[in-house]
């Protein structure tokens, strides 16, 4: 699983706001869980990979530990990676959350 940087992901544009921390809204669309998966667990299970090498097969059984099953696992995963694809702004909230203590 790659794990964008923020080296990689530019934070400037018309989303600019919308990519900080403080500005998440549940109303925002990009902010709703996929597969019941919301971004605060997805990076929380991302970040525990890295225990296991980052070996990304293993994510169904951190997300068991969660109440989240394998199926749901994947479709989150893909969820969550298109959206940071396709905006940067989702990126940087992931890096911010991924990278604080």
């Amino acid at each position: 699983m790659e794990i964008p940087t923020q080296h990689e992901v530019p934070n400037d544009g018309p989303n600019e706001n919308r990519g900080s921390p403080e500005s998440t809204s549940a109303d925002d669309p990009l902010d709703s869980p996929i597969a019941g998966v919301s971004l605060a667990l997805y990076v929380s299970i991302s970040r525990s990979l890295a225990d296991v090498g980052y070996d990304a097969t293993r994510g169904p059984e951190f997300a068991a530990l969660e109440g989240i099953d394998e199926a749901d696992w994947w479709a989150a995963v893909a969820g969550w990676t298109a959206r940071m694809h396709d905006d940067p702004a989702v990126a940087h909230r992931f890096n911010v959350l991924y990278t604080q203590p």
